[in-house]
């Protein structure tokens, strides 16, 4: 798989090796740093409205003023896409991220771009596809570490941002019980919020559950669910899910920008429903 070659680094498209972050920016001191990711199909960006309206959502409830509106940061996004291009492989499709920190901690203000402000990059990479094929063929497996969902009070899991360090701790407590398994959080509560990267839900009684608005990230992938089912007359609901209720599901899903949707056949190493996708 390959890189870009071109990114957007603080006002300017430059090879991707000279867009980097200075060792005083407060995304590597504190972890300040919102993001977005967005795919493309056949060559162009999906939904990369919904992307950047999500983007600017985080911007305003972590004060983070990027100094670009979003029609500007939309325009930058589609040069580099375009930019970046000519380097896929025929077939190949394209992952966009955008990542925005806070800038220079005030204490080091010589050191890299001293106080210029907050630190903007657009770059992208091929998407590997061959990361999930084998799941839609068995189905993905699930596991509820000990580790729980972000408390609300604390921090809004509806901010997309990559200060997740108990993210990381409660994949590696899950690759630790089972390599390969996918990681689904609990609330303090024991309810169902949201897996590392993908909004959840189930099929019951021909119905759609997912957890309630505020419990995790607000999926774009999961608002397309919702419009599709819409269209095919499949009702979709909140509601506070359970592993009781996974267990007596039908079905069960994972959705995420990069593989839109994917089969969930094992949650704890419990079979939900037939046990195969579909």
């Amino acid at each position: 798989m390959s890189a870009s070659t071109w990114a957007y680094s603080n006002g300017e498209i430059v090879p991707l090796e000279q867009a980097r972050y200075w060792p005083n920016d407060l995304a590597i001191i504190y972890g300040e740093i919102v993001y977005e990711a967005t795919r493309t199909f056949g060559g162009q960006p999906f939904k990369l409205k919904e992307h950047i309206d999500r983007l600017y959502r985080s911007l305003h409830y972590c004060r983070l003023d990027p100094g670009l509106t979003p029609e500007e940061l939309t325009e930058v996004t589609l040069q580099v896409v375009e930019r970046n291009s000519p380097d896929l492989p025929d077939g190949s499709d394209t992952w966009i991220f955008h990542n925005i920190t806070r800038g220079s901690h005030p204490q080091f203000p010589g050191v890299g771009r001293g106080d210029a402000g907050p630190s903007v990059l657009v770059w992208t990479h091929e998407l590997g596809f061959k990361y999930w094929y084998r799941y839609y063929q068995e189905g993905a497996h699930c596991v509820t570490p000990s580790i729980r969902q972000v408390n609300i009070a604390t921090q809004d899991p509806r901010m997309k941002t990559r200060s997740r360090m108990f993210l990381a701790l409660a994949e590696q407590e899950v690759n630790a019980l089972a390599p390969g398994a996918y990681t689904l959080l609990l609330d303090d509560e024991g309810r169902i919020a949201e897996g590392t990267g993908a909004n959840f839900m189930l099929v019951s009684d021909g119905a759609i559950l997912t957890p309630r608005t505020g419990t995790g990230l607000a999926g774009v992938s999961l608002a397309t669910v919702r419009e599709l089912s819409l269209d095919l007359g499949v009702e979709v609901r909140e509601a506070d899910l359970t592993l009781y209720d996974v267990f007596n599901a039908e079905e069960a899903f994972l959705s995420s920008t990069p593989y839109c949707l994917l089969p969930v056949t094992r949650v704890n190493g419990t079979q939900v429903g037939t046990g195969h996708p579909g």
